[in-house]
């Protein structure tokens, strides 16, 4: 049958393949950028290469060039590769390759493993030319930087080691073996739980649903009331047995085969996985959790833990309050690149003209025509903010005050095409960007930041010493973070989009020496920056602390076990280094009501023969091999039929 145009001929279920569509004189008619839209990477346990940067790679491609043969020209051209370098004839070379399998074949390449090898060596050749395009070094052939654009115009994509944290690590330690998980990324969950806790969740709080913003308010009441560590309302029932099943089996497995020496946690679900394992099942290995959020809620809360870093000094007193020992807390901040730290030191010295002249020289994006030849106008950086960008845009246009400013719009490209259509008065510079590596360059030249509360680009804000604008935060965490910056004078926020040309205008062009000017913001933010967090977490990580006190757990768990006449060792009411929680009924921590103690529950040894037999710990889901079950309700000691442990070889 003859296809007509428009019309889809499915091929197979094969999750390497894709449609086939057909133009009007029924030849092949499939566009670069639909079919990476398309495309959805399916995971492989016998994948052989780990992390996969196939999809994301074609999606950096997609967002800046018609192709990938479209984004080689614009890397042959800018990267000032000498002529008649063979890297530039293999690139060609690939990228042809990669287009004809996707615009052509309708091939689906993020689940090929030979395509997957043909995007590694693309970007190969992009990296080994960074340093010096005449001379190249494929030193780093299976190593990844950790940006997406690199000077040139080249793409990387980001691997699973480069990360504020693990860049410290690396950075003290170049010889240490780091591994960044994700658990809400499979195999460590099913999709399911993925598009419940992440997608539907943004949808939700962003006012994406048939609930509009009441969808949000909804959010922040759950967010409130499940602020209590001793509420069964948080979700330790139900939602705690659903993720135990999707996670806890693999996540394990991963550590057990890994043996690592230390877990650092930068998200809350771990931590409460690793924490029940440790008091459960007898894991011996140290937790590390770095809060993220200006405030700790209630969910960060996992005991036991050797070590918590916290933002600020509130967020000491909040743990504190639910029990945690106060020589187990350390006032770090947030974590943020190195990079950020290293621009600080190289522009501290400069004068403004200086520092912006650096700036050009050294970002990845041509900014000439913005920034020069008048270098007295304050920068006004907007961050992508999702639907609101256009709007805060076409305000922030209306100042009196004449303003650089730069937005980054990230993904969002059809904003992007459509903020080029806005006429901008001359009195105003604009510079329009998609995704950066160069970030902290950026931001090291910036006054004034407008931007979602977010607690890592907060973070980063501070250290930089920049006014901060809180727009259209998310109803919990984000509000938070938005009250932080109020209360310490670092930012404003504004509600009304109307309203922002009228505060700014009044900010700058008040009087430096005078309060609430844009130099009395910046001082405020300098104080309670803390630019060099990720190196004391990573310091503490890579002392003898987390193990000294590990070895000092495991003589109080002997001396326990001693006690005991039969059996394994059993776990005691209050274990080394850790003050049990009280329990309070109301959400005060004020409360008068009498305090309750955490039951614990005997230690299950966990080995790797067993996870043939044990298909979940649910009580709810199918029930695994053997006559124990797990129930994640109670803990109250009862008799347990199978004794499992860590083994090391």
């Amino acid at each position: 049958m003859e296809a007509k145009h428009g019309e889809d001929q499915i091929s197979a279920d094969d999750v390497r393949t894709l449609s086939i569509k057909y133009g009007p004189n029924g030849e092949r008619s499939r566009t670069f950028r639909e079919s990476v839209q398309e495309m959805q990477q399916c995971h492989f346990d016998e994948f052989p290469l780990e992390p996969r940067t196939c999809l994301e790679y074609l999606r950096a491609v997609a967002e800046i060039a018609e192709s990938c043969y479209g984004q080689h020209l614009a890397w042959a051209q800018q990267s000032k590769i000498p002529e008649g370098d063979r890297a530039i004839f293999e690139d060609e070379v690939l990228s042809k390759v990669l287009d004809a399998a996707i615009k052509f074949d309708g091939y689906n390449v993020s689940n090929s493993l030979a395509f997957e090898l043909i995007v590694r060596r693309k970007q190969l050749l992009c990296e080994a030319h960074v340093g010096n395009p005449s001379q190249p070094s494929y030193e780093a052939s299976d190593y990844f930087m950790g940006t997406r654009y690199r000077p040139g115009g080249g793409i990387v994509v980001p691997s699973l080691t480069e990360h504020a944290l693990s860049s410290a690590l690396h950075r003290l330690d170049a010889s240490l073996e780091v591994r960044v998980v994700d658990l809400m990324e499979p195999p460590y969950a099913d999709r399911t739980l993925i598009y419940f806790y992440k997608d539907w969740y943004l949808r939700l709080v962003g006012g994406h649903t048939v609930c509009g913003d009441l969808g949000g308010h909804f959010v922040g009441f759950l967010f409130d009331r499940a602020n209590n560590v001793g509420d069964s309302f948080t979700g330790g029932n139900a939602l705690q047995r659903r993720i135990t099943q999707s996670f806890l089996l693999n996540f394990l497995q991963l550590v057990c085969e890994m043996k690592p020496d230390i877990l650092v946690h930068t998200h809350f679900l771990s931590p409460e996985l690793v924490a029940s394992l440790r008091r459960r099942h007898g894991l011996k290995v140290p937790q590390v959790t770095v809060v993220t959020d200006m405030d700790v809620h209630a969910w960060w809360f996992q005991q036991p833990t050797d070590q918590y870093f916290v933002p600020r000094e509130v967020a000491k007193f909040q743990l504190i309050a639910d029990g945690v020992p106060k020589n187990d807390i350390t006032v770090s901040g947030i974590p943020i690149m190195p990079q950020f730290q290293d621009t600080l030191k190289a522009v501290q010295n400069l004068s403004k003209r200086e520092r912006r002249l650096r700036f050009l020289r050294e970002m990845d994006a041509p900014l000439h025509d913005t920034f020069l030849p008048d270098c007295d106008r304050p920068v006004v950086v907007q961050m992508s903010t999702g639907r609101s960008v256009t709007h805060i845009f076409k305000n922030l246009i209306t100042m009196e005050t004449p303003i650089i400013l730069v937005l980054v719009c990230g993904r969002q490209a059809d904003a992007r095409k459509q903020l080029e259509q806005v006429e901008v008065p001359q009195r105003h510079r604009v510079a329009l960007l998609g995704f950066t590596s160069c970030i902290h360059e950026l931001l090291a030249i910036a006054d004034v930041v407008i931007s979602k509360p977010g607690g890592l680009i907060t973070s980063e804000v501070l250290a930089c010493g920049l006014m901060m604008v809180v727009v259209d935060p998310y109803p919990g965490q984000e509000e938070r973070n938005a009250s932080m910056l109020l209360e310490e004078g670092a930012g404003i926020w504004i509600w009304d989009y109307r309203d922002a040309p009228y505060r700014l205008d009044r900010i700058l062009s008040s009087p430096p020496e005078s309060k609430f000017s844009l130099a009395w913001y910046k001082q405020n933010a300098r104080r309670i920056a803390k630019p060099d967090a990720a190196f004391k977490v990573a310091r503490y990580v890579l002392s003898d602390a987390p193990r000294q006190r590990m070895l000092v757990e495991e003589r109080g768990d002997l001396e326990s076990s001693s006690t005991s006449p039969n059996g394994p060792p059993v776990a005691t009411q209050s274990p080394t280094f850790w003050t049990p929680p009280p329990l309070i009924s109301s959400g005060s921590i004020f409360s008068e009501d009498p305090l309750r103690v955490r039951r614990t529950s005997p230690v299950r040894r966990l080995s790797m023969k067993d996870f043939a037999q044990m298909k979940v710990l649910d009580a709810n889901a199918v029930p695994h091999t053997g006559e124990s079950e797990d129930s994640s309700d109670t803990e109250d000691g009862s008799e347990t039929h199978s004794y499992l442990q860590v083994q090391e070889d």
